[in-house]
């Protein structure tokens, strides 16, 4: 999930477009390579018909990426619609860019529906929340699979080097 999307302006191939060829796409997973370091250079503004980084190379070898290190490249931006208050400096107080890397569809279904401790607490009248809730444990007891805490005397009867200093 990408709350950060901005949209290329920039025709293909026109222009300075193939300098920031990386804008053309939102996302863009890649086989890493040593070479491919960056998507563009400060350079490329010195020559757009054959950019010093050209970005597509980087994905139309069309190399498999199945069981790979990957590198994703992610296009983020964002959009400023000038105002008054940007007099004399532009803030950049409430401007985020997020980028989450969830599964989809990973599991058939929701893996804490295999959760042995799964409880359930509904409303036992919804009409009247004050009349309390029930709890369905679904088999499982209340009783804790704790292991036992170690007391001071057995840790010092086992180690006595944590509190002396033994020479």
């Amino acid at each position: 999930q990408m709350n950060c999307a901005s949209k290329n302006l920039l025709n293909k191939n026109q222009g300075n477009e193939k300098t920031v060829s990386w804008g053309r796409h939102q996302m863009v997973v890649t086989k890493q390579k040593d070479d491919e370091i960056s998507s563009s250079s400060i350079y490329g503004m010195y020559d757009s018909i054959r950019p010093v980084v050209d970005f597509t190379s980087f994905y139309t070898d069309n190399q498999s990426i199945v069981d790979e290190d990957l590198v994703i490249w992610i296009n983020c931006g964002l959009y400023h619609i000038p105002h008054t208050e940007d007099i004399p400096v532009t803030t950049t107080v409430g401007n985020h860019l997020t980028v989450f890397l969830l599964p989809f569809n990973y599991f058939p279904e929701c893996p804490s529906m295999q959760s042995r401790d799964a409880i359930y607490v509904d409303l036992i009248n919804p009409e009247k929340p004050e009349s309390g809730v029930k709890v369905e444990r679904y088999g499982n007891s209340r009783d804790k699979c704790v292991i036992p805490r170690p007391t001071f005397e057995e840790d010092v009867a086992e180690d006595p080097a944590r509190i002396l200093q033994i020479v």
